[in-house]
């Protein structure tokens, strides 16, 4: 009787031995297949590793035989290796991929962890995303006989290094005054395209009494370029024709507002937006010091800070305006 308990014990523990030695040696079962396991996945787009990594996992273990696993895995910290994946570039990449798949604590104290797995994947790199469309005004004002610059305010991102098609239609007038809209289409080399709508306002332009004797505007320039010339600088280029009526604009308002502000409270910048004109780094200065060029010239030349944008080394371009013996000019880099 002793004799046959004895046995039994020592066949039990034989058992559970082969069960142990059978788990120590490898917990997960590699799904075989074949053909590779296949995944699609977005150019460009290093976010979606973690969710292709746990995809992974699930695939190559096997639940059924290694019930203990569910749930347990530690997806964060396992380690995924991909040997030749180029997200970078679109089509399909067959390569081989490594996992290092580790489990929560309970199952790592039982050595249950730390296992690796291979095998072939074949990705296919798509570009599914749109482009992306911004632009720095949400209104894009205008005045009476402007010009539409369609892109000035526009900036268009892709998430692949394909060009990108813009296109765009309106029902723009700029010979009156009232609510239009322009809408642009921005499409990638996939054929993945988004849009964006903006509103236009023209506006009634209330002062048009300014100066437009272009001897006076020539006269101005030569002045200040001759000043610059002593400093050793580059002459200012006049600036087109709408940026010079943004001026005689400015001019206009500043007689009777005298004010970086304009009347109805936005900044100077605004005309110079009005007028379709492209700029960057803008400074206006004013004055109104006697009636020829040259007594304002002097003006602006005994204020420091005038003076610093008669003298500016980073602007190209400047547009005078004047009204009344008021006089305006703004520099900037075009």
């Amino acid at each position: 009787m002793n004799i046959k308990k004895g046995f039994l014990l020592f066949v039990q523990f034989c058992c559970l031995l082969m069960v142990y030695t059978s788990h120590s040696k490898t917990i997960y079962a590699i799904e075989k297949k074949s053909t590779p396991l296949r995944i699609v996945i977005q150019v460009n787009n290093l976010n979606q590793m973690p969710i292709v990594k746990e995809a992974l996992i699930n695939s190559l273990i096997d639940y059924n035989t290694h019930p203990e696993l569910l749930g347990n895995i530690d997806y964060d910290s396992s380690e995924l290796k991909a040997v030749s994946l180029n997200l970078s570039k679109t089509g399909k990449q067959k390569t081989a991929v490594q996992l290092k798949v580790k489990t929560n604590k309970q199952l790592s104290e039982n050595k249950l962890f730390n296992n690796t797995l291979s095998a072939t994947v074949e990705f296919e790199v798509r570009d599914t995303e749109a482009p992306v469309i911004t632009s720095s005004k949400d209104v894009i004002s205008r005045s009476i006989n402007a010009e539409l610059n369609p892109y000035e305010h526009l900036t268009v991102t892709d998430n692949y290094s394909d060009p990108v098609t813009i296109d765009y239609t309106t029902d723009y007038n700029n010979q009156e005054a009232g609510e239009y809209s322009i809408t642009y289409t921005a499409t990638d080399k996939a054929g993945n395209s988004s849009t964006l709508t903006l509103p236009i306002r023209v506006k009634n332009q209330v002062y048009l009494d300014y100066g437009t004797d272009e001897s006076q505007i020539q006269e101005m320039l030569n002045l200040i370029n001759d000043y610059r010339a002593t400093y050793q600088l580059e002459p200012y280029e006049l600036a087109d024709a709408n940026a010079q009526h943004a001026l005689g604009v400015r001019a206009a308002e500043a007689r009777r507002f005298l004010s970086h502000d304009r009347p109805n409270g936005t900044r100077y910048r605004t005309a110079l937006d009005e007028y379709g004109v492209n700029y960057s780094n803008p400074f206006e200065i004013l004055a109104h010091a006697g009636n020829s060029p040259l007594d304002n010239l002097n003006w602006w030349k005994q204020s420091k800070n005038h003076n610093a944008r008669l003298l500016s080394s980073s602007s190209n371009k400047i547009a005078i305006g004047y009204c009344d013996g008021l006089w305006a000019a703004v520099v900037y880099q075009d």
